[in-house]
Order: C-alpha cells, then sequence, then structure tokens
C-alpha cells in the first residue's frame, strides 16, 4: 500500500470514527475528569492487584516447583528450567494477541477464560509423567493464560482511574511482589505435605480466585455503546499488524537492493523510524541482556541454597524477601522518579548494574545470612528494573511511538527469557556449580547497564554528526554574491 494512501484512509477512519463517537467521549471525559475515581474504580484496582498476587506470584515461585521437579524426575537443571522459561516467552508473544481480544470482547471476559485455561493447564500438569509433556502443559497453556489475565490487567485500571493514575498502576502491580512472597512459603509447605503434584493441584484451585477477580472487571458505563466501534477499531487494528509485517518484509527486500525506487516510500513507515532511533535500538539491546539473566534468581537461588546445605525452613524465605523487596523499590524509587532532578535512565541503568554486582557476589555467599542480604538488595533493584522501564521507554521513543515500540520489546524479550534460565542450567550441568552461572548473568546485567549509560552519549554523537551534514549541506548550496545580483537585475 503507497504510504500517502495509508495516510489519507487513516486520517478518513479517524476523522469518521471522532464523529460517530463524539457524545460518548465527552461522557468518558466527564466520567475520567471527576474529582475522585469512583468506588468502581477502586474495586478494580484492588481486582487487578489479586490478579498480580496470584499470576504473577505464582510464575514468580518457579524456584520452589523447580527444585521439586529436578529431584521427582532427576533431570538436569537446565532442561527443567525450560519449564518455567517458556511460561514467560509464551506469555510475551501472546501478548499483542491478549490485547486484541481485550478490544473486542473486553476486559472480564478475557479474564475470565484465560483463569479458566490456567487451571485447566495446571490441573493436567499434576498428572504429567515427564518433563516433556509440562513443557506444554505448565508451559504453554499456563504461558497463554498468563498472557490473557495479564493484560486487561493492565488496560482496566488506566480505563478507571483518572486522578488517582499512577497510584493505582503502582498498587495493582505490586501484587506481584506480595503475591510472589505468600507464594513461595505456600508451595513450600504444599510440597512438603502433599508433594509436587498435590501442590500443583492445590494452586490450579487458587487460579480459579481469578475467576472472581476478573467478575469484578467492571465495565465503564460507556462501554455498551461503543462496543460495535470497539469491534472495528478490532479490525483495524488487525489489518494495521498486517500491513506492519508486509512493510516490514518490504524493508528487509529493499535494504538487500539499494537500487529500488521504493526506499523512500518505505523508510517512511514507523517501523523504519524506530529501527532508526539510536536511542531505542540501544534500549532494546539492553533489555533483551537484562531479560536474559533477570529471572535467573527465581529459579535457581533455592536449589543454590540446598547445594549449601541450608536447612529448608530457611530456604523458604529466600524467595519472598525478594518479593517484598521488590515492591518496595517499584514504590519508593517510582515515587522519586517523577522528581524533576532525577534522570530515570541513570536510576534504570543503575539498578541494572546493581543487579550484575549481586549475580556476580553470589558464589562467594555461603551462609543464609549472606543470601538474605542478596534477595533484599537484589529485589529492591530489580523492582526499579520493572517499575522504570517502560517510563524510560517513553521517554525514548515518545508517547505516540509506545504501542508499536512496546510490541517490538515483547518480542525480543519473549526471545531473551526464553533462553535465560535453560542457559543458567546449562551451566551448571556442564560445571557441577553455580559459580560460572551467576558470573554469566552478572555479566549480562553489567552489559545492559553500559549500554543504557552510553545510549544517550551514542544519541549526542549521532546527532552532532547529522548536524554537521546538515551544515556541510547547505554551505555548498549557498548562492554567490554575483548570482544574488543577477536574480536582482
Amino acid at each position: 500500500m503507497p504510504q500517502e494512501d495509508a495516510g489519507i484512509t487513516e486520517d478518513s477512519s479517524l476523522s469518521q470514527h471522532k464523529q460517530d463517537g463524539a457524545d460518548e467521549v465527552e461522557q468518558v471525559n466527564v466520567d475520567n475528569d471527576a474529582g475522585h475515581d469512583g468506588v468502581d474504580g477502586w474495586v478494580v484496582v484492588f481486582s487487578s492487584f489479586g490478579i498480580h498476587a496470584i499470576f504473577h506470584g505464582l510464575a514468580l515461585s518457579f524456584g520452589v516447583i523447580f527444585a521439586e521437579l529436578v529431584d521427582y524426575f532427576n533431570t538436569g537443571r537446565g532442561e527443567t528450567a525450560w519449564v518455567g522459561s517458556i511460561v514467560f516467552g509464551v506469555q510475551s508473544v501472546s501478548g499483542p494477541a491478549a490485547g486484541i481480544l481485550t478490544d473486542k470482547y473486553g476486559c472480564r471476559t478475557v479474564t475470565i477464560c484465560g483463569a479458566a485455561i490456567a487451571a485447566f493447564g495446571l490441573i493436567t500438569s499434576s498428572f504429567a509423567s515427564s518433563i516433556s509433556v509440562l513443557y506444554f502443559t505448565y508451559g504453554v497453556v499456563f504461558g497463554i493464560a498468563f498472557a490473557l489475565v495479564s493484560v486487561p490487567s493492565k488496560v482496566i485500571v488506566n480505563q478507571h482511574m483518572k486522578q488517582r493514575r499512577s497510584l493505582a498502576n503502582c498498587v495493582s502491580s505490586s501484587g506481584s511482589g506480595i503475591g510472589g512472597a505468600a507464594l513461595s512459603a505456600g508451595l513450600h509447605h504444599l510440597s512438603n505435605t502433599y508433594g509436587w503434584r498435590g501442590m500443583i493441584l492445590i494452586t490450579a484451585s487458587i487460579l480459579l480466585n481469578g475467576v472472581v477477580f476478573g467478575g469484578l472487571f467492571f465495565p465503564k458505563k460507556h462501554r455498551k455503546a461503543a462496543q460495535g466501534r470497539f469491534i472495528t477499531d478490532s479490525l483495524w487494528h488487525c489489518v494495521g499488524e498486517l500491513l506492519f509485517i508486509v512493510q516490514s518484509v518490504e524493508w528487509c527486500y529493499i535494504a538487500v537492493r539499494p537500487k529500488s525506487g521504493l526506499r523512500r516510500s518505505c523508510c517512511q513507515n514507523d517501523f523504519t523510524k524506530l529501527v532508526g532511533n539510536i536511542q531505542f535500538c540501544f534500549f532494546l539491546m539492553s533489555n533483551c541482556l537484562a531479560m536474559i539473566a533477570v529471572y535467573t534468581p527465581y529459579t535457581h537461588l533455592p536449589k543454590r541454597a540446598t547445594d549449601l546445605k541450608i536447612k529448608e525452613t530457611e530456604i523458604s524465605w529466600l524467595l519472598p524477601i525478594i518479593g517484598i523487596a521488590s515492591v518496595v523499590g517499584k514504590l519508593f524509587f517510582g515515587w522519586l522518579g517523577d522528581f524533576k532532578l532525577v534522570n530515570n535512565r541513570h536510576l534504570l541503568a543503575s539498578a541494572v548494574m546493581m543487579c550484575g554486582i549481586c549475580a556476580i557476589a553470589t558464589p562467594f555467599l555461603t551462609t543464609f545470612p549472606m543470601l538474605v542480604g542478596f534477595a533484599v538488595v537484589f529485589g529492591v533493584f530489580i523492582g526499579v528494573f520493572f517499575g522504570t522501564r517502560n517510563v524510560v521507554l517513553v521517554d525514548v521513543v515518545g508517547v505516540e511511538n509506545f504501542s508499536k515500540s512496546y510490541g517490538i520489546l515483547l518480542l525480543s524479550q519473549g526471545v531473551s527469557t526464553l533462553i535465560g534460565t535453560p542457559m543458567t542450567g546449562w551451566i551448571y550441568d556442564a560445571t557441577s556449580e553455580y559459580s560460572a552461572s551467576f558470573f554469566t548473568v552478572g555479566s549480562m546485567f553489567l552489559a545492559s547497564s553500559v549500554i543504557l549509560f552510553l545510549q544517550e552519549k551514542v544519541e549526542i554523537m549521532w546527532r552532532q554528526r547529522k548536524h554537521d551534514q546538515n551544515q556541510t549541506i547547505s554551505t555548498l548550496t549557498v548562492p554567490t554574491p554575483l548570482e544574488i545580483l543577477l536574480v536582482n537585475s
């Protein structure tokens, strides 16, 4: 599709969209700009908190399940770690599709279906006879369900809350840390009492609470009147994504054949603008490296403590401490990041660097108090990472390009999280100890931090170079005094 025609089509559809929904948009603004966000809004916030607590909490508590699976199936740690990494990979890749379903069917319906699918996946996982079966029943099925409940739980909060939107998002997302802390301790007790199969089966019943939380996702009053438009918008969104893919293929083809006359029109689309954004490319590389390393402590720290002969009652405290510390870090540094004197990019880079230092120090921590210190420091700064990452992304690409850039970020993140914890396990299987594994993870964090620190410097150099080139071109095209005299005469 030519770029000009696409722009005309988009402008006309947007104009019609605005004209058809003028009265409704006015009503939405009245609702959202009121002096308070309403009781329904805060019910939605705490329901989203519950979704984060049970689903994100379970995903972050995989280290407890991981230790049980390694002992029961007697498999390598790299092979077993795939079960948990597939969850995060599938959840990231399925995010865009979950967003389209949320627009079409509403947050309540998608969340209830996602919770039911998650419970089904865990019930079937409790009867698994091998690790390969868990790759599908736990990894793929729960990963898809995770995306179906995660996306609506974020969307619904921003639909309802206006005056205290930032606080509402902090409250809802803090459920992941609190849920991770509670479930990590609970799963230890359940596994000791009922075994890993009973633990998974009881956890499936806990996930069914997502049906209740999803039922409390009250739609806005204008939802029914706008249902037809939401469906139309979803269809347009699907068409837009298809065109985006086609243009991406076209861009790759033209990059190989630079003499093609289509280069100019292709380079004008949003995808090539993002690719040409040096800061975004650096941010993407940094995020990929960090996401390879970020879930390693959640998965391997309990087993590392077991290798050190630490008491099981003490081991059960490590993941809860990380979860609670992450909530503190997310809330405090999220509040701190709103001050103008604070550079969120430097804050993010510093937090990632601290995570790297913690990971590198892990092989030297051989007692329970030392591991508690690691859990506190790592938990605080990993909370900063998750709390400020999207803020920095908006600073890099702008609000108007956030949706497409976040889609690219999710895709790359899915690949990174898919290989992160298995890689750590493979290194352990090859060396029979965790030293090289955590050194590698720490190096990933440090490289990610360095790239973030270099991000602005490279952008300044790039802009200066373009400025110098433009000045050179303008100097070469300045008319001479004789040419000016001839023109005036």
